[in-house]
């Protein structure tokens, strides 16, 4: 990811996509902010785990430049988790688009 070029990403937690506008010098903690002012700050980012769709593996670290993810690029899916307990988390549920619109999706 070029740090200079502006992009968005897909965030995507249960029937919820998030798009932030973002670039490489934006921090893993940046993007959780975002989620939290688009869910009206009733979920704090530390209460938040961001996981890069392509490998299942969360960015744990907030102060990390996106930039570090190269396999993060324009239009790029992410999931959120949100916390349920002090050691517990959501799985991952992300339902498909087409099983939104009614389509045939398995």
């Amino acid at each position: 990811m070029s740090k200079d070029v502006s992009m968005y990403l897909r965030i995507r937690r249960l029937n919820q996509t998030y798009f932030v506008m973002c670039n490489g010098d934006d921090t893993v903690g940046y993007l959780k902010e975002q989620i939290s002012l688009a869910t009206k700050k009733e979920t704090k980012p530390e209460h938040m785990r961001l996981i890069n769709a392509k490998d299942n593996q969360p960015l744990e670290d907030d102060t990390e430049k996106l930039s570090k993810h190269e396999d993060l690029k324009n239009e790029s899916e992410l999931y959120v988790v949100f916390q349920i307990s002090e050691k517990e988390w959501e799985d991952v549920n992300v339902q498909s688009t087409e099983a939104m619109a009614g389509g045939d999706a398995p």
